[in-house]
């Protein structure tokens, strides 16, 4: 099948090459000159392990071509994936961008007579998006009945730092159409993949994504929650309870072995918080959405009150053991999770911000975001990626985010570094034992 991918970002390109490889072709749509350039050359424009290679393998291949043409691609395409952008507004969701592109789409597809074509929405959108908003302005636009064009919305489930492997391997595939050809043709599409096909209404697709994200995120709040519980007395210890919590049967398929625990038990675990680009700005969406139909979202405004005030409880613990008045501190990792230069959302950088209103100089690093960061921190911190020269001469350190290179730390090594061996432990990623023979180990879950 030949497809016109609308958007050149995480989810566009990482579905795009995927889907490139496994032998449909894929032309890439992006209005920015640069990352257009830098997709063609087999390039991809963010951090994403594993990407690279693919990219450049269906490049060279000539599965893959990136335009900012998006009237020479869409009208020859098959199916059209809308990719771009849905971020927070401060008030929900804003769909600037998704209409934008869906009405090129339908500009791009006036007038065509010949077959039958299909434009999904991937973008992440409030339900009722792709019926009332999305397929109006398509239908207005290119004048096609629903004889010639179909209208889909095709959730994407990707994770940063792991999406290629997401998308390669998925869980599930839903799929959301009103309309019998189109779902053949988008069951035809994912077809190479050996994965459930759940058909559902477009709002109801909509939905799904929202509430996936939304238990995730409950997870992760809920999480930290107990963390601060286990904070406030002695002899208990998070960790602990939720390795207990994990071993739990209902964490696992029916058929798997004990020692096999579901991946669902990562997001119970304490830690910072939930940052990214999808969690914060999807959780907010759901709740204005909700809000506005007169339905009350206690759960979901709890989530997002937990994660917003986990930073803060995070530094009050590192008051505990330290005036952070003209203290050194240093910060590793500022990316929200490993595995990606994303600092949207970032509680690492919530952190930092809250360490230098303390009076704390701050010294942060990241082995990737490193760029990234320093824009959103000038003036507050410095920032380096590398952790040698953070910890120097610092008072006492954060394990922010659990990147590798940081958790493989020397505590020796680092102990010579530091003014004093405080370690805060924020992500529990580290070998207690192994640091508290070296340095003053403190982990969060755990009172101080």
């Amino acid at each position: 099948m030949r497809l016109a991918v609308i958007g050149g970002g995480p989810v566009g390109l990482v579905s795009g090459t995927v889907l490139a490889s496994v032998g449909h072709h894929v032309d890439v749509v992006d209005i920015d000159a640069s990352r257009v350039e830098r997709i063609a050359r087999g390039v991809a424009p963010f951090h994403e392990p594993g990407l690279d290679d693919l990219l450049r393998a269906v490049v060279d291949s000539r599965a893959l071509s990136a335009t900012q043409d998006l009237n020479d691609v869409v009208p020859r395409a098959d199916v059209a994936l809308i990719c771009v952008g849905t971020p927070s507004n401060g008030d929900g969701a804003d769909l600037s961008a998704l209409k934008s592109a869906s009405a090129a789409v339908g500009r791009a597809l006036r007038g065509l007579t010949n077959g039958y074509r299909v434009v999904a929405v991937k973008s992440t959108v409030p339900p009722g998006t792709t019926s009332k908003i999305v397929e109006p302005i398509l239908r207005a636009e290119s004048g096609l009945s629903d004889e010639s064009l179909g209208v889909a919305m095709n959730p994407e489930f990707l994770r940063e730092g792991v999406a290629v492997e997401d998308m390669r391997k998925p869980d599930r595939i839903v799929i959301g159409v009103n309309d019998e050809r189109a779902r053949a043709l988008m069951e035809e599409l994912y077809r190479p993949f050996s994965a459930p096909v759940i058909a559902v209404s477009p709002t109801g697709a909509e939905m799904t994504k929202y509430t996936s994200n939304a238990l995730l995120a409950t997870l992760v709040s809920f999480s930290n929650e107990i963390a601060a519980m286990c904070e406030s007395i002695e002899g208990a210890d998070a960790a602990e309870v939720f390795r207990a919590l994990h071993a739990d049967r209902r964490f696992r398929p029916p058929t798997s072995r004990p020692e096999s625990p579901s991946t669902i038990t990562a997001y119970l675990l304490p830690g910072l918080g939930y940052g990214g680009s999808c969690f914060p700005k999807d959780t907010e969406a759901l709740a204005v959405w909700a809000r506005a139909r007169g339905v009350a979202s206690p759960i979901l405004d709890a989530v997002r009150a937990v994660n917003a005030q986990r930073p803060k409880r995070v530094v009050e613990l590192l008051r505990s053991r330290l005036s952070l008045a003209g203290a050194r501190v240093a910060v590793l990792g500022l990316a929200f999770k490993p595995g990606t230069d994303d600092v949207r959302e970032s509680r690492s950088l919530d952190l930092v911000r809250l360490l230098h209103a303390e009076g704390a100089e701050v010294r942060a690093c990241d082995p990737v975001a490193a760029d990234e960061a320093q824009a959103s921190l000038n003036g507050i911190a410095s920032v380096s990626r590398d952790a040698d020269s953070a910890l120097r001469g610092a008072d006492a350190a954060v394990l922010a985010t659990s990147w590798p290179a940081y958790v493989a730390l020397d505590p020796a090594h680092v102990k010579t570094l530091m003014r004093r061996p405080l370690i805060l432990d924020a992500r529990r990623s580290l070998d207690p034992v192994k640091w508290a023979a070296h340095c003053e180990y403190l982990p969060i879950g755990v009172r101080a």
